[in-house]
């Protein structure tokens, strides 16, 4: 029986160990964390690719392809609501070259779902709904539904608080779905240390990587003792430290590491909204601005620019002898957090942020609270790449490369198939999963790690066993 070491416990490392699983093997997941999945934070199931105008249609398709996936496998974790993408007056970007895309999409969905049998993302003719100005009165008509269902009803909150005079038409509503880190965090934990096959150490750092014969030897170290043993088959997924495993075994890869964070703040509105992507020129003062909503009032923010999401020397290119080229203060907040003056002060830039597009929200949004932060690696010279999954370095040694966790399946389905030559999918540990004590781990898990436990609470809960069939409506 191999023995499997996979170095990481954040999604690639969970999602590798979950479908390695269904074969015969023993695995152990090391994650020096006292929880799985904590970082590099994410809030985003790029469906698409549509908050990204700048890569290519096939990245775009790739995201899509694998999103689809992704939510079969987690669908725990998915927060159904739908994205509005809007392009302001001062962005140089035409909205018609993003209609373009999107029709693109649809019709790779479309395929998707009559090839699979499978529709997570609705029907497919209503991937993405446009709204002219006129669509966007007759939205504000409609009033604030508990949950919205239909694209009009999505769009009457919204409608009432966008300047319209600042943005250009037509917004598209498209179906690409939010993430919630602490959901994710629960449910996988959940269900690995349900596996008789796997051995999750929490807590637990590798000190050294050595090769051994046809193997390797790991040694480790816990909160009581050192260890060490050996394995058959290393899995690198260690994301921005994967260049301390590489190193271990003498090997290089380029890469590139960015320091991002995103804030979050409260304001007081009850309505349910979706997700709004502002686009902007990433790094400059009206770079993208991300609103992200969650339950009772709080939002997470982005600002594409240096002040707020950004960081002055947060991205850069590893050296030809694969040290970290990040500056130390940006690891100091990984292990010691926040100067609170610097938080204050970039939370209250991110909600000015969007001042020139939503009325109300900049005036009375108030607090700020922990950002969600990280480290994220993106492989090879490239730093727009958004779309990668895996190098298989060798026979037995394996380095997660995804840049968005949409591409974990697809990454655990090469290993797979590197390692058994077949690719195996057994959906029965979402039937352990149940909604009320999910609930309770994932919002305990946010207040571990310093979070309100309202950032864990899905605004729509999903079924735990997704859709497997078209929707009756779905016609031909």
């Amino acid at each position: 029986m191999k023995k499997i070491a996979i170095i990481g416990g954040g999604v690639a490392g969970t999602t590798a160990a979950l479908t390695l699983a269904a074969h015969e093997c023993q695995i152990t997941l090391f994650e020096k964390k006292s929880s799985l999945v904590g970082g590099p934070p994410f809030c985003h199931l790029h469906a698409g690719g549509n908050l990204y105008p700048d890569i290519s249609i096939d990245q775009c398709i790739r995201l899509l392809e694998e999103s689809f996936w992704f939510y079969r496998y987690f669908p725990f974790a998915v927060e159904q609501r739908p994205t509005l993408i809007v392009v302001p007056k001062k962005c140089e970007l035409d909205p018609r070259y993003l209609v373009q895309r999107v029709q693109v999409l649809q019709k790779r969905y479309k395929k998707l779902c009559e090839e699979y049998g499978f529709a997570p993302f609705g029907d497919p003719k209503e991937y993405y709904t446009l709204f002219f100005e006129e669509d966007l009165k007759k939205a504000c008509k409609i009033g604030q539904k508990d949950f919205p269902k239909t694209p009009h009803e999505w769009l009457a909150p919204v409608s009432a608080e966008l300047k319209k005079e600042n943005i250009k038409f037509p917004l598209i509503l498209v179906q690409e779905y939010g993430l919630n880190i602490f959901r994710f965090s629960a449910g996988v934990d959940t269900v690995l240390n349900s596996f008789k096959n796997v051995t999750v150490k929490n807590g637990c750092e590798v000190l050294s990587l050595k090769k051994s014969g046809d193997g390797f030897e790991i040694e480790y170290k816990n909160e009581k003792s050192l260890d060490k043993d050996r394995y058959d088959i290393v899995i690198n997924a260690a994301g921005f430290e994967s260049e301390k495993i590489d190193r271990a075994l003498h090997l290089k890869k380029e890469r590139y590491l960015e320091f991002k964070a995103a804030y979050i703040t409260r304001w007081d509105n009850d309505a349910v909204w979706p997700e709004i992507i502002f686009h902007g020129k990433r790094g400059t003062k009206n770079g993208m601005a991300q609103f992200t909503p969650y339950a009772f009032g709080f939002v997470q923010m982005h600002g594409m620019s240096k002040e707020i999401t950004l960081f002055e020397g947060g991205l850069a290119k590893s050296d030809s002898q694969n040290r970290s080229p990040l500056n130390r203060s940006f690891y100091e907040k990984i292990d010691l957090g926040w100067d609170e003056r610097e938080l204050a002060q970039r939370t209250a830039k991110a909600i000015e942020h969007f001042k020139d597009f939503l009325e109300s929200f900049p005036k009375k949004a108030k607090g700020y609270f922990k950002p969600l932060y990280g480290i994220q690696q993106i492989p090879g010279k490239n730093p727009d790449l958004r779309a990668a999954e895996v190098d298989i370095v060798s026979k037995n040694y394996f380095r997660c490369e995804i840049v968005k966790v949409s591409s974990a399946i697809n990454m655990a389905k090469e290993i797979q198939k590197e390692i058994f030559k077949e690719v195996k999918e057994n959906f029965d540990y979402l039937k352990i999963l149940e909604e009320e004590s999910l609930k309770q781990k994932a919002a305990e898990i946010a207040r571990q790690r310093g979070y309100p436990s309202e950032l864990s609470t899905l605004l729509n809960p999903p079924k735990l066993f997704p859709q497997t069939e078209l929707p009756e409506h779905f016609i031909e």
